[in-house]
This record gives C-alpha cells, structure tokens and sequence, in this order.
C-alpha cells in the first residue's frame, strides 16, 4: 500500500474525487500512474474561456461588456497555448497583463520545477492539437468568443464584485485533507461582511438535463466545506454557470445546508477509504459507459475499448469482411498458428469470380441496421409531419399541408443523409491522430 500510495497526491480535490467516483480506473491512470491527459478543442476553449471570465473581472464595471471580453480571447489564448516566452517576444498590453497576473513568463518558473514541466507540456500539447494561424485555432478562437459572449445573457458582471476569483482553498475533513481552486466566490445580499457567500463554477458543457443537475454539483459541495471551514460562515448556495446556454437559462443552484455539509463530509472520507483500499489490493475497476468514448485511456482499458470500439467506421478490407479491430481482439489462438489448416482443392464455387474490393461492404449488423432505420424513420416523419401540418394549418389548405408532407420527407431524409456523413468524417478524423 505504502507503494501504491506514495504515488499519488495525499491532497484530495473535487476533481480527482470525481474521476475516482466515475471511473477508479480512469484515477489509476492519471493519479497513480501520473499519465498526462491531451487536449481537445472543446477542453482548450472551455480553458481559455474560464480565464476570459476571470479576467474581465480585472476591468472597471463599465468596461465590463461584451467586446471586452471578446477582445481578451485572442491575447488570453496566445498567453497559455505559448506560456515560457520572454518578455521581450510579447508586445501586445492585454496579453503582457495577462501573462504577469497569471504567471506565463519563462522568468516567472523556476528552471526544473514541476511548474515548468507543466507549462511545458501546455505548450507542447497545444501546438499538437492547434498551430498558429491554422483552421483549429481559429475554431477554438470562435467558440470562445461565443461562450464569453452567451456569459452576458445569464447575469451582469458590472454589478458583482467578487471576494476571490481563482481561489485556493484547503481544509482538512474528519482527517481528509483536501482542496481546489474556487472560480468566482460573491458575497452577496449586503455591502458589509454579513452578507452571504455564493460559490460560482463556470461550465463550458451542455445544461444537463432536470434529472441530472443533482449529480452535477458533488465538486461545488465540497468547495462548500472548504469555504466553511476557511470563513467560519457557511455558504447560502452553490452555482452552476452553464455559459453556453443560449436562452439565458444556464445557472443551476443548490441551497447550502449543515446536513448537505454534512453528508458531503461523509461521502468524502468514504471516497478516501475506497481510494486507499484501491491501492491496498492494488485493484482498480473500470465502470464502463458513455464517457469511455472522450477518455484519454481507452486504448489501454479493455472494458473500455469493448464498451466503445476504437473504430466504429473501420477500413474496408481488400481480401475479407472482418475489420482489423475484430482480428485485434480476437487473436489466433497458439495452435491455429502451428497448425496451418490445409489449403484444399478450390470448387467451382471457389473459383468464380469475386466482386471487387471496393464494391463489398463491410458486414453490418442487425441490431445496427434496425438503429439505423429508426433514426432514418423519424427523421423522414418528423419532418414530414412537421412541415405538412405547420404550413396547411397555416395555409388552411389540405392541397398546401398535403405537398409539405412530400417536401418534409424529403428534407427528413436529406437530413439524415447528412448527418450519418458528418458521423463518420468525426470518426474518421479520431482514427487519424
């Protein structure tokens, strides 16, 4: 145990309790096993828009719009995709203020730190996943920009002035110790120090669903205890900023309460104790399901890679139909290969002539192909009836409603077409890198 232990970090944070809660396995990887998780355009925006929003809090209220915070994406991005610059290469203002209150200066770290080597895999894994000036970039540029902007549909920074931003806190609970990094802690409700305390998290995610909310906040409870036992005041709530919300409905809150603390408190220690029995028996099971498609291991998971298949699009074969993910999992067993099976003689059947490669499809399915002519389905009727019903009500015309339904079903399956297409230039591109 003293072994497995030693390896990962005897602080306990909201994120890593959550990797171990999803996936004990997934933990193995990157806190024992100490393995570096790559970037993503989604993950890259998420970061570079959680540091927009903090910085726009460096401005007076006034200034504090939306094209000021658009005009920090493009300085905050250059800042972190290149962080060991010297002075000297940097001319921009914006991005020289944003280097000095954030740290991203080659003098700012000392040579052969932990810090550096993190900074200098950032510059190493955004230059993998987007060049200067490429198409990539600009994409995550563009996100970013409309994240910061859809920010100002769910509240009004001009009014907020916030008691820590990026806050560390650390606390130590019935003997855990543990500890993260605020986004934005208000004090709300009074000008003085009686006013209550808010802790808001910034989500770059889809708005979950009403069911799944709950589940959403377990990290920002935990930053409640350390709020807690830092401020001797318990806050009144916890906030969820979903900021890519469009409609203005991105903030989800929880009321804060002693038995919330409380229960929290409890499910932490049981996280630690499993989290030390894990590494006592040295056992860490993988819990399949849809988040094995985004993560990092799955190649070397095999739960994983049987839950998602690495290549749901393989490569058609030239001389058989099964894909070479199918042959990797099924290996030849030790006496297929010292007993070669003999080649007999070829019947007619044998010798007739085959189609060529490019013609055979791959087989496909049952289950498979029945998924597909669902989707198929309701794409044609949804827009079938959609537009058939819409268009003769409102021409009040069953000639008009009758013509729509033709036209809606073959927008339906356009549509369709399209988005199966889409489907597979996605995996495509996953199976290039």
């Amino acid at each position: 145990m003293a072994g497995q232990m030693s390896n990962w970090p005897s602080l306990l944070s909201p994120s890593s309790a959550e990797n171990y809660r999803q996936c004990p396995k997934s933990f193995h990887f990157k806190k024992v096993l100490r393995r570096n998780s790559y970037s993503t355009l989604a993950s890259a925006a998420g970061r570079l828009t959680h540091l927009v929003l903090d910085e726009i809090f460096e401005h007076d209220s006034n200034n504090r719009t939306p094209s000021t915070a658009k005009d920090l994406v493009g300085p905050a991005w250059r800042a972190i995709s290149n962080p060991l610059v010297e002075v000297d290469q940097c001319v921009d203002s914006i991005e020289s203020q944003i280097r000095i209150r954030n740290g991203l200066w080659r003098h700012a770290v000392q040579p052969g730190s932990p810090e550096e080597a993190k900074l200098a895999f950032d510059f190493e894994d955004y230059s993998r996943l987007a060049r200067p000036g490429s198409e990539e970039e600009a994409r995550i540029l563009k996100v970013s920009k409309r994240f910061v902007t859809s920010y100002f549909k769910h509240e009004d920074p001009s009014g907020i002035n916030p008691i820590g931003r990026e806050l560390h806190l650390e606390a130590e609970i019935q003997g855990v110790t543990i500890h993260g990094f605020i986004d934005r802690l208000d004090r709300v409700g009074s000008a003085t120090s009686n006013g209550s305390l808010v802790i808001n998290d910034y989500k770059t995610g889809k708005t979950p669903r009403a069911e799944d909310v709950s589940s959403r906040f377990f990290g920002l409870r935990m930053y409640a205890l350390m709020v807690a036992e830092n401020y001797s005041d318990i806050p009144s709530h916890v906030r969820l900023l979903y900021v890519r919300a469009q409609q203005g409905n991105g903030i989800k809150a929880e009321k804060v309460t002693k038995e919330s603390l409380a229960t929290t408190a409890r499910q932490v220690v049981q996280i630690r104790n499993s989290i030390e029995q894990s590494a006592d028996l040295n056992r860490w099971p993988a819990k399949t399901g849809p988040l094995c498609l985004y993560c990092d291991f799955r190649a070397e998971c095999p739960e994983g890679s049987s839950y998602v298949p690495m290549n749901p699009y393989p490569k058609r074969s030239t001389g058989g139909n099964s894909s070479a993910h199918t042959q990797r999992r099924n290996p030849p067993s030790r006496s297929s290969l010292s007993k070669p099976k003999e080649v007999g003689r070829p019947t007619p059947k044998s010798t007739a002539p085959r189609a060529p490669a490019t013609k055979r499809r791959a087989p496909t399915s049952k289950k498979g192909r029945s998924k597909s002519s669902r989707k198929k389905t309701q794409f044609t009727l949804g827009w079938a009836f959609g537009l058939g019903v819409i268009l003769g009500l409102a021409s009040q015309s069953f000639f008009v409603g009758l013509v729509m339904l033709v036209v809606g079903a073959w927008i339906g399956r356009a549509a369709f077409s399209t988005s199966e297409r889409n489907r597979k230039r996605y995996w495509a591109g996953r199976n290039r890198r």
